[in-house]
């Protein structure tokens, strides 16, 4: 788990930091994380829920120190409007619809990644078949 590896390494000058850090990303997180958990239909506190439980499941699991993670607006949206549609009003089945939603992605995303990775790992070789997406995208949009 990389964010055992992270406290190990910590060092202890970046303390006053982190703290302010986490401090500000807790005064525009709690707010937004009520209102995106109403976007997507649920009761506000459903958004604290998701951030902490995607908080702590980084810091355990990711790599990087410099990441907020949490509950976004598209998301909620997009949660709303597939499941809604299929929940008929019925709080108990939305909220069972979302979470399996949101499994489905998380376990379509790991497959894809363990499929596609190759790609992704080797997009900066000359000689990939992404180098031209990549140059048509720079000369489209960057040069101007």
């Amino acid at each position: 788990m990389p964010g055992i590896g992270l406290v190990r390494t910590y060092n202890r000058n970046w303390l006053k930091a982190d703290l302010v850090a986490g401090v500000t990303v807790f005064a525009i997180l709690v707010p937004s994380c009520l209102a995106y958990g109403e976007l997507a239909g649920f009761e506000p506190v459903i958004g604290l829920y998701a951030a902490l439980v995607a908080m702590i499941a980084y810091a355990l699991f990711g790599s990087s120190r410099q990441l907020i993670v949490g509950p976004d607006a598209t998301i909620a949206i997009l949660i709303a409007l597939i499941v809604a549609p299929l929940a008929l009003g019925d709080s108990a089945r939305y909220a069972a619809l979302a979470a399996a939603l949101t499994i489905l992605i998380g376990l379509c995303r790991r497959f894809l990644i363990k499929t596609h990775s190759h790609r992704l790992y080797n997009s900066n070789r000359p000689d990939s078949d992404s180098q031209p997406v990549r140059q048509d995208f720079w000369h489209r949009n960057c040069q101007r």
